[in-house]
Parts: structure tokens; C-alpha cells; sequence
């Protein structure tokens, strides 16, 4: 029963983090670009068909526009597909450290700090902001560990995801390739489903403080970022969807 209780709600995380009309998800920590059994040749970052397969594996419903095809269930003709007609909706997983917040055909995904084992990347406060298929707001990823030393902040460091940086330093200082030291520990986490808001902040080694809030607004989302302590320089970085961007006055068209 314990097995399947946890297997439960890992097909409910995966299901909350794929992007239902495109079928991709955020790009955030490790990523070593595996797909296991993929037989027909489907899209790399089409995250459907596996969660088709594990709703088919463990009986769970899963909503009706992630409904798709996986080459193992025609071919083992396993049982029938439960759908369910439910909506997107905002959740908190406070464990993960991970606050999602919908609005229709989008989401925004903020990440607080909350480590249990060692952090990959230095991404506190990161945002995924993702709006008609189209992840607008990105991460970097882990790109490859074949990376050399210089290029690895590019990715897993600060300056590889949508968040604040102080000094040009990371958020946690790199011990080695894949080891942070000082973890960063989350504060003033609040989810408020009903206002679709969500906030969270943290404390660096150095005393430099970084506060978060998202909100939903009528077009899009308010980002309102507090940075406080010992630092010299912050610097606001949004990772955007490759485009020809242009930078006018206070806005990028």
C-alpha cells in the first residue's frame, strides 16, 4: 500500500508539471536526456506519452487533454485509460519546494529552496513562466556534464536561471562539479490559492537577502522582487524564449 501511495502522487507531481498543449515541462535541475522504450520515435520533451503509460501501469486517472499514445500499451494491450475532466489548478509542493500557479492555457512555477539532498544547481527563486504552449520564462538545465569548469555557472550557477544574482556570485559557493556548500534554507513561503499568489525568500552565506512574489494579473503575471544585506550589485535575469528581443525604455518586445 505504501508503494503505491507514492507512486500515486509521483504520477500527480508529473502530471502538474507538464504543459498540457504542448506537452513539454520546465527545464529545471539535472537533465541528462534520456528516453527510455520510446519505440515510435516521439518527441524528446513530449512528457504525455509516459504519463499515459504510468496511468495505464497503476490505474490512476489522469486529466483528458494529456491523452495521448505510447507504443508499449498497444503492444502489451494493457487496461483501459482512466481520464478525468479536471482542470489545472495551483498547488503547493512544499516538500519539493516547488509553488505552482495556473491561469488559463498558462502557468507560473516559482522555486524556493528546500533541499534534502545535495542542490544541483543554484536556483532559488527561479521562475517558469509558460503561456499558450510557449515557455516564455526558462531555465537553463544542466545543458551536459561534458561542460568545463568555465562554463558551468552558465548552467547549474546563478546566472543559468530566472532569479537575482548578487556579485556575480552564486548563491551558494561551488565546492566541486556537482556539490554546493551553505544550502540555502527557505523563509516566508505563502501559497494563497484563492488570490493565486505565492512568495518566498532566503538568506545567502554573505547576508544577502532575496524576497519573491508572484501574482496573477489580468494578462500575464506581477513579478515584485526585495532584495536586502550585504551586497554590492543584484542583478534581475530573465532567461526568455529565443527571439529577436528588443529592449525599449522599461520593456523587451
Amino acid at each position: 500500500e505504501s508503494f503505491y501511495e507514492k507512486v500515486n502522487l509521483a504520477i500527480e507531481w508529473y502530471s502538474s508539471m507538464i504543459d498540457p498543449i504542448s506537452g513539454n515541462a520546465p527545464n529545471m535541475g539535472g537533465n541528462d536526456g534520456t528516453y527510455l522504450l520510446n519505440y515510435d520515435q516521439k518527441e524528446y520533451r513530449d512528457f504525455r506519452p509516459t504519463l499515459l503509460l504510468t496511468s495505464a501501469l497503476f490505474n490512476k486517472p489522469i486529466p483528458e487533454n494529456f491523452v495521448t499514445s505510447h507504443s508499449l500499451i498497444e503492444m502489451f494491450k494493457t487496461p483501459t485509460i482512466h481520464v478525468e475532466k479536471k482542470a489545472p489548478n495551483s498547488k503547493i509542493f512544499s516538500q519539493g519546494g516547488y509553488l505552482k500557479l495556473v491561469r488559463k492555457d498558462g502557468m507560473a512555477l516559482l522555486r524556493a529552496p528546500k533541499y534534502f539532498f545535495r542542490p544541483s544547481h543554484c536556483d532559488a527563486l527561479h521562475i517558469d513562466i509558460w503561456q499558450d504552449g510557449i515557455n516564455w520564462i526558462r531555465d537553463a538545465g544542466s545543458f551536459s556534464y561534458a561542460c568545463n569548469s568555465n562554463e558551468l555557472d552558465a548552467f547549474s550557477g546563478t546566472q543559468g536561471h530566472s532569479t537575482i544574482q548578487f556579485d556575480n556570485r552564486n548563491q551558494m559557493p561551488r565546492l566541486s562539479r556537482f556539490l554546493f556548500g551553505s544550502w540555502l534554507k527557505p523563509s516566508n513561503i505563502k501559497f494563497n490559492m484563492k488570490n493565486n499568489t505565492a512568495s518566498a525568500g532566503y538568506t545567502d552565506i554573505k547576508n544577502a537577502r532575496h524576497e519573491r512574489k508572484i501574482s496573477k494579473t489580468e494578462n500575464g503575471w506581477k513579478v515584485v522582487d526585495k532584495i536586502t544585506g550585504d551586497f554590492t550589485k543584484g542583478f534581475a535575469r530573465w532567461i526568455l524564449k529565443p527571439a529577436d528581443w528588443k529592449i525599449e525604455n522599461f520593456s523587451i518586445q
